[in-house]
This record gives structure tokens, C-alpha cells and sequence, in this order.
């Protein structure tokens, strides 16, 4: 009954007698060990045992026989290996247990072969480390070349990467890699550049997989003398690289002479692929946003320059026009160009902020500075535009402090922007309303509110208010979008806080605070 139970089991269950000689053999150790019962029976333990751990395990075994213990797990201070008939060791678990037969004593031993386990967890780390080295650089090449020698290191015997130009239709030889150095000079055969007809021959096109193949194809064969060229057939992988679900290259990868891929490997050396094409695609992308932001700055340096000089050519000009025509509608007529020209000059200089921002060095000089300077600044700048409209601006304080911790510049700045909106959207002869109170939600902060009589700000527009560039659907007057969001920068790079209230209809409160001098 017992050997009825034993042989239906899908694990080894081998049964030796005192001189460690082989008494039962199951199907199960059939189909690990490769050996059949009739080829074993009555024949050493050891040959199913690595060479190297044979005289270690006839001494545990022996030791286990003679000690009062009546079964065990084995393996348990060192790793278990078998060995199976065609010479190929594999990684085990076993347990053994007495047994009295006949009155002799019988060790029996149940090995369960856990190569498949061993294997996936090898799976599961490399493309745990695939995901840590494909994500450590930003550069094309140097991405491609983490992919060659992650494959070498977890697939494969040598591995190549093609990318398609983006400007072409051939595919280019960007990295490879042998996993002995002296025998990468075979890799030189391989065809430097593929053409897009070529790849599509390969199966390469968009929604292509992994292909396995007898032999390296002819057509990646750039010199038929070549080691590439003359070896005998030999297993080879190659899997589209694909990007956003277009072709962006290959990876070709080659078993060691004599050995073979199966459809373990076929599938990492896909996902392998997978992962290299998202890394690549992320590095051009980058590479690309890199070129576009460089080349922002240096226009944005070039406008600001020449326009910024154009500028002041214009006030100058202006201030004289008005000296020489005195009063009058000429003088007027100065005025305006002057105004207009200032106005040019802020979209510019919002401009730059907005850039800075943008790259996260919006930078600010805090030191001491009076509130009632900044604030009496701030005036002289909005006031022009709030008297032309009849709008009126008041200023209160409750318990302000004197000075703030602040650079004052940008202050001024802070104000005039979120009163210049405040002004803007307010009907011609209204109130504007800047409050400075010493109390604010944040300790040694003043908190500073401007108010407007306006006609609000919808409740789905509230979260999009300091957005670069964006402007209301009911835009009433110019600008770029950058006040509010260069506000907020510029607060929060003195940290504060800056809030906008609007009650349905009744207008909006813009609040932020600045830190306070104690």
C-alpha cells in the first residue's frame, strides 16, 4: 500500500538500506533524475548526487542513521543540488525519515525539484534590477548599453540593441555586449545598420514579438568570414524594441555555443525589451525637452536683451518728446507711447519670471523692509491705471507690522500684480481694498488682502487661478496669465502662502502672507 501511495507522488521518493544502496525508486524520481528504476536499483546513492557534495551527504546520511531523531529536513545549514542522468544539476528540497523493513533499517528520502522556483525568483530579480538600472541615465547610449549588458547578465551569452533613426528608415548598431571579454571581437560581424525592410522581415513591426530563431539571420550578418558568420547554428532571440507602439529598435541576444533558449527565456528576453524601449523612449523624450529648453532660454536671452534695449531707447525718446512739446495733445500723444512701452517692458520681465519658474530658480533677497515703502511703491505704479477707470484704492492696517522680512522688489512686484488684477476686473468707479494685518493663521507672517467689488470668480475657475498663462473665459482686458502665478512663486519663495477667496457674485479676495521682522 505504501509503495502504491509512493509511486502515484510527483516528487522523488528514494529509499536506501544501511549502505546508503538504492531500494525503491518511484516515477516521480524517474522524471527528476532522468534515470529509470531498473537502471539504479541496488546501485550507490551517490549517483544521483553532484560529484563535489558526494562524500559531505554520505557523512550527513550516516550521521542521521546512527542519531535518535527519526526524521529531518535537509539542507538545512547548506543548499541541496541533485544530479540528474544527463549530467545536469538542478536545486532541491528533501526530507528523511527511518523506516524498519524487514527488521532492517530503511532511510527514505522525499526530494522535491525546485528549479522552476529557483528560476522564476532569478526571473523576478532581474527584472526587478532591469527596472533600477534602465532608470539610472537619461542618455540614449548609455540606457542602450545598460540593456546589452543586462541581458548578457541575465539571459544570454551575447546581446546586441539596433535603434531606428528617427530621421530614417534603417536601424543602427548603438550597443552589444559578449559575456567573455575575449571572445567579443566575434560580435564585430554583426551588420552595423539594418533597413526598415529588413526589420519588417524579422517581424519587427509594430505588435511584433519575441521571435526564437536556429541561427543569427543573414540579413544581421555584415561579413560572412566573420565568427558571426561561420558559426553553426545556434539559438537567437530578437525582440522588437517598442515604443508608444511604434518600432524604435531590436534587441538581439545569442545562447552560448552548444546551449538552446527555450520559452522561459524567450519571455524575459521580451520583457527585457519592453522595458529597454520605455527606457529609451523616456531618454529621447528627455533628450528632446533638454534641446527645447535650452534652446527657450537662449530666445527668452535674446528678447530680453534686444527689447529690453529697444525699451529704453523708447522712454527716453518718450520723456523728451514730452519735455519739448510741453502741454498739449503731442505731449499726450508721448505719454502714451511711454505708458505703452512700460507696459511691453512688464510682459517681458513677467515673461522671464514666468521661464524661471518654471525651471524653480524664481529667487528672492529677503531683508527688513518697510511695509509702508513697498506698499507707497506699489501705489505709484497702479494708481495711473485705477484713476483712469475711477477706481479707488484704500489701505488699511490692523496691528500691521512695521517691516517685514522681504525682498522688497518683489514685493512691490506681489502687490502690483494682485492689484492690477484687482483693479482690472472691478467696475469703473469702485473700491479696492488692501488690508495689512499683523494677524495671520501662519506665526510671525503679516498677512496682506486685497479685495474688489468685482464680479467674482466662478467656483470651477478657483483652482486653475495660478496656472501660467491662463485667463478666464470671460477675459475682460490684456495680459499674459502670469500675474497670479508669479505671485505665487514669489510668495512661496519667501514662505508664505497666497489663497483666493470669491463668494458667488461678490467679488474676490486675494490672500497671502510674507514672514514679519520680529
Amino acid at each position: 500500500m505504501l509503495g502504491e501511495i509512493a509511486e502515484i507522488s510527483s516528487d522523488a521518493i528514494v529509499c536506501v538500506d544501511s549502505e546508503q544502496r538504492i531500494v525503491f525508486f518511484n516515477h516521480g524520481a524517474e522524471r527528476i533524475f532522468g534515470w529509470t528504476f531498473e537502471e539504479v536499483i541496488g546501485g550507490d546513492l551517490a549517483v544521483l548526487l553532484p560529484p563535489s557534495l558526494r562524500a559531505a551527504h554520505a557523512a550527513h546520511v550516516a550521521a542521521f542513521a546512527r542519531a535518535p531523531e527519526r526524521a529531518r529536513l535537509m539542507g538545512q545549514r547548506s543548499a541541496i543540488s541533485g544530479l540528474r542522468k544527463n549530467g545536469e544539476e538542478f536545486p532541491a528540497e528533501a526530507s528523511i525519515a527511518k523506516v524498519e523493513h524487514d527488521g532492517g533499517l530503511v532511510l527514505a528520502v522525499a526530494l522535491r525539484d525546485t528549479s522552476e522556483r529557483a528560476r522564476a525568483e532569478r526571473d523576478q530579480q532581474f527584472l526587478a534590477r532591469t527596472g533600477v538600472v534602465l532608470g539610472s541615465s537619461l542618455e540614449v547610449d548609455e540606457t542602450c548599453g545598460n540593456a546589452a549588458r543586462l541581458a548578457v547578465s541575465g539571459i544570454a551569452a551575447w546581446s546586441a540593441i539596433y535603434l531606428l533613426d528617427p530621421d530614417t528608415t534603417v536601424l543602427r548598431l548603438v550597443a552589444r555586449e559578449h559575456a567573455q571579454s575575449g571572445k567579443g571581437g566575434l560580435l564585430a560581424g554583426l551588420a552595423r545598420h539594418v533597413t526598415a525592410s529588413v526589420a519588417d522581415g524579422l517581424g519587427l513591426g509594430a505588435g511584433g514579438t519575441a521571435r526564437l530563431l536556429d541561427a543569427v539571420p543573414r540579413t544581421l550578418v555584415a561579413d560572412a568570414g566573420s565568427g558571426l558568420g561561420a558559426a553553426a547554428p545556434r539559438s537567437v532571440i530578437v525582440a522588437p524594441l517598442l515604443a508608444r507602439d511604434a518600432l524604435a529598435g531590436a534587441l538581439v541576444v545569442g545562447a552560448a555555443e552548444g546551449a538552446s533558449f527555450d520559452g522561459e527565456a524567450v519571455f524575459a528576453a521580451q520583457e527585457l525589451a519592453s522595458r529597454a524601449a520605455m527606457a529609451i523612449d523616456n531618454a529621447r523624450l528627455y533628450q528632446s525637452a533638454r534641446r527645447a529648453v535650452l534652446g527657450r532660454d537662449e530666445i527668452m536671452s535674446i528678447v530680453s536683451h534686444d527689447v529690453g534695449t529697444a525699451i529704453s531707447a523708447i522712454l527716453v525718446t518718450g520723456k523728451a518728446l514730452e519735455k519739448r512739446l510741453g502741454e498739449g495733445a503731442g505731449a499726450d500723444l508721448a505719454a502714451n507711447i511711454r505708458n505703452a512701452a512700460r507696459q511691453v517692458g512688464r510682459l517681458v520681465s513677467d515673461l522671464l519670471d514666468a521661464e524661471r519658474l518654471g525651471r524653480g530658480s524664481l529667487s528672492v533677497r529677503p531683508e527688513p523692509t518697510e511695509v509702508s515703502d513697498v506698499v507707497r511703491r506699489a501705489r505709484e505704479m497702479v494708481d495711473p491705471s485705477a484713476a483712469e477707470r475711477g477706481v479707488e484704492i484704500t489701505v488699511e492696517t490692523d496691528a500691521a507690522p512695521e517691516r517685514i522680512h522681504a525682498d522688497a522688489d518683489r514685493v512691490v512686484q506681489i502687490l502690483c500684480n494682485v492689484l492690477g488684477n484687482a483693479v482690472k476686473y472691478s467696475p469703473d468707479g469702485g473700491r479696492v481694498r488692501l488690508r495689512i494685518a499683523g494677524e495671520s493663521p501662519t506665526a510671525g507672517h503679516a498677512l496682506f488682502s486685497v479685495s474688489d467689488e468685482g464680479p467674482g470668480i466662478r467656483g470651477e475657475d478657483l483652482p486653475r487661478l495660478f496656472e501660467p498663462f491662463w485667463r478666464g473665459p470671460e477675459e475682460r482686458a490684456g495680459g499674459a496669465g502670469l500675474g497670479l502665478a508669479i505671485a505665487r512663486g514669489l510668495v512661496r519663495a519667501h514662505g508664505g502662502e497666497i489663497e483666493v477667496d470669491s463668494p458667488a457674485g461678490a467679488g474676490a479676495t486675494v490672500r497671502f502672507t510674507l514672514p514679519a521682522v520680529e
